[in-house]
């Protein structure tokens, strides 16, 4: 069975590395023995994060890369291929939006929020599923998110500090699930998996509003949030090849929420 999880001789790339989400992909990667690229706008965080794998004993480098942007991201992948041999696990742990009452969200902030989630998305998967189907297979992971299954509740949000999750972001991380689908049926047959996760609430201690927190988490059947080692299972599965006859599909980390 250990065998199974064991990416030992494997490069993964963590776009959006140096995130709440992307940091925990980071260290289920790290810990399942593969050589982690940490990736993100900013190189000075992907540095820190690189940082604190290697103080662990983990295998992990920093690299900028913009998901925004293609040319970014291709140079990044070729980047990796030709430092690392080749690219075997991707994470797409993009995500934008600015929230808006959506009478009254200007088009160019519904854009941007498209922009930053799903086509962001999209262009790391194209990218790393090149390098994958050049290099003879692999395992893309994409971050939905439960608000891609679900509206957010209003009430939960009501006379808190936080502001509802955007519209944007809902329907993007709804095209990223459906994208994960199309993009697995493409590729299955040429060796290259791809599936989702799509975490509910994760947020760092201390950092949630009191009221809104209480909220969820009684919304929550497990009565919790998630935890920062909550989705490192999903993705060292996923990654691995104890998921090599799962393809397309979602995996759920909410504890429940989206059970009601």
């Amino acid at each position: 069975m250990r065998e199974l999880f064991d990416l030992r001789g494997r490069v993964a790339l963590v776009v959006g590395g140096s995130g709440l989400l992307g940091s925990q992909a980071c260290e289920a990667l790290g810990e399942s023995g593969a050589r982690v690229i940490v990736a993100a706008r900013t190189l000075r965080r992907c540095e820190e994060r690189a940082a604190e794998l290697r103080a662990r004993g983990l295998d992990a480098r920093a690299l900028a890369m913009d998901a925004t942007d293609e040319s970014s991201v291709d140079a990044g992948v070729a980047s990796i291929v030709a430092e690392h041999g080749g690219l075997h696990v991707a994470v797409a742990a993009t995500m934008g939006g600015i929230s808006h009452p959506p009478e009254s969200m200007p088009v160019d902030a519904f854009r941007r929020g498209i922009e930053e989630t799903l086509t962001a998305t999209f262009i790391v998967c194209r990218s790393s599923g090149r390098a994958m189907l050049a290099g003879g297979g692999g395992s893309i992971i994409t971050i939905g998110s439960i608000y891609g299954l679900v509206a957010p509740q209003r009430a939960i949000y009501e006379g808190t500090g936080v502001a509802r999750n955007s519209l944007p972001y809902g329907v993007a991380k709804a095209g990223v699930l459906a994208m994960t689908r199309y993009l697995a049926t493409s590729w299955a047959d040429r060796g290259v998996r791809v599936n989702a996760i799509s975490p509910g609430g994760f947020w760092a201690p201390g950092t949630q509003d009191p009221v809104f927190a209480a909220r969820y988490e009684a919304a929550t059947p497990d009565g919790r949030s998630g935890g920062a080692g909550d989705l490192k299972g999903a993705v060292a599965f996923l990654a691995s090849d104890a998921s090599a006859h799962v393809v397309g599909q979602n995996l759920v980390v909410d504890g429940g929420w989206t059970s009601w």
